[in-house]
């Protein structure tokens, strides 16, 4: 005899242009969830480091304060997307971020994206949340109602 049992997976897919990825709700993966701004603030912490270490060692010298050139619109293209960058790897994984602007080469179309995604992540995780809770008091109660019953059935 064989029992099978399925395991639904928790969580849901996100499309992003032609690209499917799996957000996943399970307990352990939104602990690790609550981690991601505090991930993105080091890594981004980390390559403004880089950014003066690159500035010390003369990279920038050529630029002329308060004059907005090719070179420093340029800079400034970079900063944005390398914070983009950060954000999709820190909520997808690694690679998300170049694996959507190879396809898609337009750091706003994709920061604006990333802020629908998001927002519709927050509500479907508010969902969640409460989906979760009925739950949990819908079996404390039904294990409430059996403890109640054990007790009744112990009297008589």
């Amino acid at each position: 005899m064989t029992i099978n049992i399925n395991i639904e997976r928790s969580g849901f897919p996100i499309k992003i242009g032609d690209f499917e990825f799996w957000f996943d709700t399970s307990t352990e993966a939104l602990v690790k969830f609550a981690d991601v701004p505090q991930t993105i603030t080091d890594r981004f912490n980390e390559y403004q480091k880089e950014l003066v270490e690159r500035s010390q060692n003369g990279e920038f010298d050529d630029v002329k304060e308060g004059v907005i050139d090719a070179k420093v619109a340029q800079q400034a293209i970079e900063m944005e997307k390398k914070l983009l960058e950060i954000k999709y790897d820190a909520f997808f994984g690694d690679g998300t971020f170049a694996k959507l602007y190879g396809k898609y080469p337009d750091y706003l179309a994709l920061g604006d994206a990333l802020e629908q995604v998001d927002e519709l992540v927050a509500k479907e995780l508010e969902k969640i949340q409460k989906e979760r809770a009925d739950k949990v008091n819908e079996r404390t109660n039904r294990y409430l109602q059996k403890s109640e019953k054990k007790k009744r059935k112990t009297k008589k």
